[in-house]
């Protein structure tokens, strides 16, 4: 799933509500020096624990 950044803990809560697990996540920074969007990952019914990275695209 790719969405806003901002939005990042109401979709982890919406993931775990339907038994999906967060592996990975990838916040993307396009301009700037915050991510602005962010590349979510998940396994339904999986255990907890997540990968956390940066993609810098700002050239």
């Amino acid at each position: 799933m790719i969405h806003r950044a901002d939005r990042l803990a109401e979709i982890v809560y919406e993931l775990k509500s339907r038994h999906l697990e967060p592996k990975e996540i990838v916040n993307i920074i396009r301009k700037g020096d915050t991510a602005d969007t962010v590349m979510i990952s998940a396994t339904k019914g999986g255990k907890s624990g997540v990968k956390v990275s940066i993609m810098d695209l700002r050239g």
